[in-house]
């Protein structure tokens, strides 16, 4: 039958009852390989993007803070307030009002007057700097609050979220 001598050689040309070769299979082992070390790099990405994520958030959170803490001292020391120049500041050592800053924003100088104590995220100390610009005259100040951290990578060393309010003096 000239129909089962074809099947016959098909299949031996397929199919090769010896096993596999050496060159198989390492063929096998090295596209394995390559499988294993995308997945790899896939996964240290999405861990760094990760960490990167919750710092900024965290960042985030503490320039909303600064803004709830400039409406309240606008709101307590309004004559002090406003009484304040044009430029960088940061909170007192005491807690209650500003003071100029030690830390440039501008030239990526930070320093440890202005840095948020005691902030750890992912079981690891992270350092964050606040700084408060401040411009406009007696009755309104355009206030936006940076907040810093060393990234490492960037050319500055710094990444930074910032937001903004304007006061004014509505209270007499």
């Amino acid at each position: 039958m000239p129909g089962i001598a074809t099947t016959n050689i098909v299949k031996s040309m397929f199919v090769n009852d010896k096993g596999l070769s050496l060159i198989e299979i390492l063929i096998a082992i090295g596209l394995m390989l390559v499988v294993v070390a995308a997945l790899t790099k896939l996964a240290v990405t999405t861990l760094n993007t990760s960490d990167a994520s919750r710092i900024r958030s965290v960042a985030q959170e503490y320039a909303d803070a600064g803004i709830d803490f400039v409406r309240f001292y606008r709101d307590t020391n309004s004559a002090e307030f406003f009484a304040l120049g044009n430029g960088d500041y940061q909170k007192n050592p005491s807690g209650d009002g500003l003071e100029p800053s030690q830390c440039s924003i501008d030239s990526g100088t930070m320093k440890e007057g202005c840095e948020i104590q005691g902030v750890v995220i992912n079981n690891a100390t992270v350092h964050l700097y606040q700084v408060f610009r401040i411009s406009g005259d007696a009755t309104r100040k355009e206030v936006t609050v940076y907040v810093l951290w060393n990234n490492g990578s960037s050319a500055s060393g710094y990444s930074k979220v910032e937001t903004g309010t304007i006061l004014t003096k509505w209270r007499n």
